[in-house]
């Protein structure tokens, strides 16, 4: 950062309507700019104070003061940056300690004030403390770095407020710390049993809570009857019989049966009445009836008669037994037809008690043999079995269409052993089926029965709840820790905490650090380097530090000074005026030495030479020159001829010289101007093409000619003879002096006795002639004049170009 130049200024203090483009111009006409170094000459009150002014109020060092007149406007150029000032505001400011001020104001702020010092509150060693911190670059770096972390400790608050806030239950925390090194499938996978686990004891609770309320109904529940098989096939010889039996034959034979049964029970009768008739005379009649036995026939007869009644009453039967064995038939298929409503019926009574109760369960816990918890599975392919073998074949309807075809007369030849075969096989496989069935039947009703006996009691119920509710509460805060993502929010909840702490840390730590660094390394250092500068000084005192308590929000600096027995001065009463002032610019070097940045800072130097002495300024030149390559531009305003001397002869870079002149308000007041270099000799060689130029364009006065060119001589003459013959120049040091004594002899060697006569001449001519008078006239003085230079200019050659003596051969 540079400026370049100040544009303009009006109205402010003696600047009425300055315009750079106006006045500082270089010798081609062109616009002069502000260099790196630059120093500016000007009396008491022609404006240096106001620059220095302007330039801390754009710097926000320090605003207009409110009691005078602000600049109705202000223009500046600062690199390539024009800064506007209008209406009591700058468009665009610089940054705060961009441009260092040494001036009245920093010496009485804070190393003195009025002469004394002090701890208190905006007093020197207070503001000096500030200033301290402010433009030491360590400090600085430390004291951003404390804000930084305070900065990232609250942004971090404000940005993590409510995940910070989260409140915890300890039972969320301690499933944490068991759970935090689980990998994410391990969790996913925790997650998913625990809820199966979960869903499966709170179900069983409910179950059990509603097995209590249902207590009445499980112990008054009854297992359906078993399912039997009434009826059975008649015994294959009832079908040969039946398929086999001639009534005639029958009838006849039970006609004789039932004659010779007649004869056997009246055995004793018939043989009295046999006696009889053989007694009697009469033997051709009945002993018992008297009737005569002569007459068969109608013995036959009554035979026959007895017979027929005979048969119809065994064909009668013959029917009864067909219809019998067919009903026996019949009596099988319907059974059969009967067996899967049975079956359904046991079975339904069965599954819902099962599944009311939820049995499954119970059984699966409980069952020695490990039974499914899925009741009645088996019950499908049962049933599929079963209907498989109840639907009879047809050996049952051809038995049965045969039995029908029995009572016709028309018997047709017919093997029922086949058909019989049949349904008795088929009649096995119901018998099995029907076995397989109970058997499930069985299964199911004795675990119902098991189930019955343990939980038809209220107290062996609300015994097993209890049991299964502290495990039900931790799978449910696990459940829950699940649920809400708590292991996601308690991870990133300690993750925050540690962070927290680890800024928190770092925050306490960078405050501490600025402490120590701020009241101890800080102040020891710009001591340090206050007394580097002022051991370049012939002084008869030193500093030491003067611990007093602060903060990192105010620290007071503060020094002793002690003499060289180690006695203690008061500053205003044991040091001089010129010595306070040095240790008002050892501490204005001291902490910017410490600044940050420093080639984009500028150093303000306004007139610090309060009652320096002539090897002091020359010294303070010498030490701000130091600076000038180290900051991006240095400026010194001063009224000290002498010292503005010093600080212009200064080389690499050579320095920008302006002025500043007090002017009256009907010419705009004072104003900036480049103070360019005098060059008397060149000035004197050019008398005779001046002359010539002004007579060419109608602009020469002899009179201004004259009196011009004479005050040239007289001062030109005095520097050759002091500066480049005696070596005298009062700017330099008496050592620098005495050791140019033997090059002012060699060069006083150069001239002869009628040079020396010539620059005598010319010297009594300057001072003791009058270049020109009323009564003189002016061709007449000018030309006298003229011929003097031009003697002087010989002379001055012979010793700034002498000619190279010849060396010769000795004889």
């Amino acid at each position: 950062m540079k400026i370049k130049k100040i544009n303009h200024i009006k109205e402010y203090k003696s600047f009425l309507d300055f315009k750079w483009s106006e006045f500082c111009l270089d010798s081609a006409g062109g616009e002069k700019s502000f260099c790196p170094y630059n120093v500016v000459f000007g009396e008491n009150g022609s404006g240096k104070s106001s620059i220095c002014e302007i330039l801390k109020d754009i710097s926000q060092h320090t605003p207009f003061n409110s009691s005078c007149d602000k600049p109705n406007s202000i223009q500046i150029k600062i690199d390539s940056n024009l800064h506007n000032y209008t209406s009591n505001a700058w468009d665009n400011s610089l940054p705060k300690n961009s441009i260092l001020f040494f001036d009245q104001t920093f010496i009485d702020e804070n190393v003195h004030t009025n002469g004394e010092r002090s701890n208190e509150k905006n007093r020197h060693s207070q503001n000096a403390g500030k200033l301290l911190i402010d433009l030491d670059a360590e400090a600085n770096r430390k004291k951003q770095e404390e804000k930084d972390t305070a900065k990232a400790l609250k942004d971090f608050e404000d940005e993590n407020t409510i995940k910070l806030n989260y409140q915890f239950l300890p039972a969320d925390l301690q499933i944490y710390t068991t759970l935090k090194d689980k990998s994410e499938k391990e969790l996913i996978d925790l997650k998913d049993a625990n809820n199966a686990k979960h869903k499966s004891t709170s179900d069983d609770i409910e179950q059990l809570k509603l097995r209590r309320n249902q207590t009445a109904n499980v112990s008054s529940f009854n297992p359906p009857e078993d399912i039997l098989l009434t009826k059975e096939l008649l015994p294959i010889s009832e079908f040969q019989e039946i398929f086999t039996r001639k009534i005639e034959d029958s009838s006849a034979k039970l006609a004789s049966e039932n004659l010779i049964k007649h004869i056997s029970d009246h055995k004793a009768f018939i043989e009295t009445g046999l006696q009889i008739k053989e007694n009697s005379e009469n033997k051709d009649s009945c002993p018992f009836c008297l009737q005569s036995l002569k007459s068969q026939e109608e013995i036959i007869k009554s035979y026959s008669a007895y017979f027929n009644q005979t048969y119809k009453e065994q064909k009668a039967k013959y029917i009864e037994d067909i219809e019998s064995i067919k009903d026996n038939l019949n009596d099988l298929k319907k059974e059969a037809i009967q067996l899967p409503i049975k079956i359904a019926n046991s079975y339904k009574i069965l599954s819902e008690f099962w599944s009311n109760y939820n049995v499954g369960k119970f059984s699966a816990e409980n069952s020695h043999e490990g039974g499914t918890t899925e009741g009645f599975i088996e019950l499908y392919s049962l049933e599929e079995k079963l209907n498989h073998v109840l639907n009879y074949p047809k050996a049952i309807d051809d038995l049965l269409i045969a039995l029908e075809n029995l009572k016709t007369i028309d018997i047709k030849t017919y093997d029922f052993n086949k058909d019989y075969y049949a349904v008795f096989s088929h009649l096995s496989e119901v018998k099995i089926a029907l076995v397989a069935i109970m058997q499930s039947l069985k299964k199911y009703t004795g675990r119902i029965i098991e189930f019955k006996a343990k939980y038809s009691e209220v107290a062996t119920i609300n015994q097993e709840i209890v049991q299964k509710e502290p495990e039900l509460l931790k799978l449910t805060d696990l459940k829950n820790y699940f649920d809400k993502n708590y292991h996601s929010l308690i991870k990133e909840w300690y993750r925050l905490k540690d962070e927290k702490e680890t800024l928190r840390v770092a925050s306490f730590a960078a405050k501490d650090d600025l402490k120590a660094y701020i009241l101890t390394q800080a102040p020891t250092l710009i001591l340090s380097k206050m007394m580097s500068f002022l051991n370049r000084f012939n002084l008869s005192f030193t500093l030491e530090p003067n611990r007093v308590a602060g903060s990192t929000s105010e620290v007071p600096f503060s020094f002793k000074i002690l003499d060289l027995k180690g006695s203690e001065r008061n500053i205003k009463t044991g040091l001089s005026e010129g010595e306070r002032q040095l240790i008002s610019l050892a501490f204005f070097f001291a902490i910017n030495e410490n600044a940050a940045d420093k080639r984009n800072k500028i150093l303000v130097f306004d007139d610090p030479i309060t009652s320096l002495d002539a090897s002091n300024l020359k010294i303070l030149s010498d030490v701000i020159f130091e600076h000038v390559n180290v900051y991006s531009q240095v400026f010194v305003f001063t009224h000290h001829p002498l010292f503005y001397k010093y600080l212009i002869k200064k080389e690499n870079p050579n320095p920008n010289k302006f002025g500043i002149l007090k002017n009256t308000i009907a010419f705009k007041g004072s104003l900036i101007y480049v103070d360019t270099e005098f060059d008397l000799l060149a000035q004197l060689k050019g008398s005779h093409q001046s002359l010539i130029a002004k007579a060419s364009l109608g602009t020469l006065s002899l009179e201004e000619a004259a009196v011009t060119y004479g005050h040239l001589l007289r001062l030109s003459v005095e520097r050759f003879i002091k500066n480049e013959l005696l070596m005298w120049n009062k700017e330099d040091s008496f050592s620098t002096i005495t050791g140019g004594l033997k090059d002012a002899k060699s060069k006083i060697k150069l001239l002869a006795d009628a040079d020396l006569d010539t620059i005598e001449k010319v010297f009594k001519y300057c001072n003791y002639a009058n270049f020109l008078h009323a009564d003189k006239e002016a061709s007449s003085a000018l030309n006298e004049l003229l011929q003097h230079i031009e003697k002087y200019l010989v002379v001055v050659d012979a010793v700034r170009n002498p000619v190279p003596s010849v060396a010769t051969t000795p004889p």
